[in-house]
């Protein structure tokens, strides 16, 4: 029987207050849109418009109703391997590899026969719900199987872009972004528990080699390894967020890890933002900057404020404020204040710290929701 398995909603341009148009995929691969371009299509023709284009875009037209569980609550977390902070020195080192560091959020794919789920390091959210696309790729692997990767947006030049991993598909699709996971490891492949054999990463990517040689993805993609010094510098050059140097003997470990290093082109550190400054001008109706600080035995101390928001981040942080003067805060803050109902761990990059510890070029880059607060 025909069903909808999912619905997009587009704003009209011309006319915003309009009731948005939407889009229906059914699961046998069809789609609708009740917008005047698919109504008046003539026979014979393609039908499409420029919604529907916009999905099949992004998502591929589905071929079927695809499986999704939601993550157990009693689940047994995977380790995550973490590197720590490194210099270029250690890719000199002719037993290790240098990958691009994506802006994204890090993610599991677990199979499990006909199951497929999608948690985070926190194991608090599944994104597979949200991303039918990388369920459909992981039902194209034969046996059961448990993936590390990084989930992105890229846009129509390659570039990745940071959203949550929870962001509504419309969002997305509006930007024209696409998902992409990139797979930088794997843990389990049918009965061969790769952590408890302790196959180092030279083997386990042999093995991911092979599997993306026998499968086609769509939405997966392995990410590139680069192994001569030469080709690790050119790595640097053209990387955006930074590079992850590992050693190729390294074996599954759970936390910060001294045999994966991660060299950024800006400093990123956690920062507790505490609340904004009122807008002016066309912010007015949201906020104006995110004021951080660090958490301390009394309360916070204020460091530093920063922008960079997109115009969903102003409206899904300005639902977070209140007028709050009970909050112990230290230090030089602005009078035209507006706290937080709590503090949000959001990932602020900068170009350096002064001796005072206050940020130069401090910019927002995403709330800290993929880790325990």
């Amino acid at each position: 029987m025909k069903s909808t398995v999912q619905e997009f909603a587009f704003p009209s341009k011309s006319n915003p207050s309009r009731k948005p148009y939407v889009v229906k995929v059914y699961n046998d691969g069809t789609m609708s849109c009740d917008c005047r371009g698919w109504t008046i299509k003539k026979e014979g023709k393609p039908r499409e418009c420029t919604h529907t284009k916009k999905v099949t875009k992004m998502l591929g037209t589905p071929k079927f109703e695809v499986p999704v569980v939601e993550t157990p609550k009693e689940i047994i977390k995977l380790p995550v391997m973490r590197p720590n902070d490194g210099t270029f020195q250690y890719m000199e080192n002719p037993d290790t590899i240098v990958q691009l560091k994506y802006d994204g959020t890090y993610a599991f794919i677990i199979k499990e026969g006909e199951e497929v789920s999608m948690p985070g390091r926190s194991f608090k959210s599944d994104y597979a719900k949200d991303h039918p696309e990388f369920v459909r790729d992981a039902m194209k692997i034969p046996r059961d199987i448990i993936l590390c990767g990084e989930l992105t947006f890229i846009d129509n030049k390659g570039k990745d872009h940071f959203l949550t991993a929870l962001a509504k598909q419309e969002t997305w699709i509006e930007l024209e972004y696409t998902p992409k996971y990139f797979v930088f490891d794997i843990l389990k492949f049918g009965i061969l528990d790769l952590i408890e054999l302790g196959w180092t990463w030279r083997q386990r990517n042999e093995l991911l080699q092979a599997l993306f040689l026998d499968v086609e993805f769509k939405n997966f993609e392995l990410i590139k390894n680069y192994v001569t010094l030469e080709e690790k510098q050119h790595a640097w050059e053209i990387c955006n967020e930074g590079i992850v140097i590992k050693d190729i003997n390294s074996i599954v470990s759970d936390g910060r890890s001294n045999e994966w290093k991660k060299v950024k082109k800006l400093k990123t550190e956690d920062f507790w933002g505490i609340g904004f400054t009122e807008g002016t001008g066309s912010r007015k109706i949201t906020f104006g900057a995110m004021l951080l600080a660090n958490k301390t035995d009394y309360g916070y101390e204020y460091v530093a404020k920063t922008s960079g928001f997109t115009n969903e981040q102003l409206r899904y942080f300005k639902e977070k404020m209140i007028r709050n003067d009970n909050l112990p805060v230290r230090g030089t803050i602005p009078s035209n204040l507006m706290y937080f109902i709590e503090p949000v761990l959001v990932e602020i990059k900068y170009q350096r710290k002064t001796k005072t510890g206050s940020l130069i070029m401090p910019r927002f880059v995403k709330e800290r929701t993929d880790i325990n607060q």
